[in-house]
């Protein structure tokens, strides 16, 4: 299967709402969507399948750290490795930017996300209880280092 990626644009918002809504019971809006592909600290990449949006991943420049605020794959697309290569590529280009770490959140209950994490080197290093609006799940915090 062949996988591309590249810069978000703002003609991506349209496609990359539709995968929020399919993918989460709490999606995020076009303004935050917004903020992520254009902010000068931000880092949005773009999936495309067969020609089609099949996923995005975004992430902040912390300083020290990249933290991985979203990651999505259109069910549509799912369990064809997007993830998988959209992770490795932002796990590279951290290494190249000289980032130490990379953080993100995660629901406790999403086994797969967890197995993805798991399986690039990601650890867990915490626990932010309450932390997703829509349930009150915890998301359980984890990292890579880059050494």
């Amino acid at each position: 299967m062949l996988i591309m990626l590249r810069r978000s644009s703002a003609s991506d918002i349209g496609d990359m709402l539709g995968i929020e809504k399919r993918c989460f019971s709490s999606p995020w809006s076009m303004p935050s969507l917004m903020y992520h592909i254009l902010h000068p600290r931000a880092l949005s990449l773009t999936a495309v399948i067969r020609g089609q949006t099949a996923g995005y991943v975004m992430a902040h420049d912390e300083g020290e750290d990249l933290h991985v605020t979203n990651l999505a794959v259109d069910p549509e697309f799912q369990r064809m490795g997007a993830a998988d290569f959209m992770m490795r590529s932002i796990i590279s280009l951290s290494e190249k930017e000289g980032f130490h770490r990379i953080v993100l959140e995660v629901r406790e209950s999403n086994e797969a996300a967890l197995s993805l994490y798991r399986g690039l080197g990601f650890a867990v290093y915490g626990r932010s209880e309450g932390y997703y609006d829509d349930t009150g799940e915890a998301a359980l915090l984890m990292e890579r280092r880059n050494v």
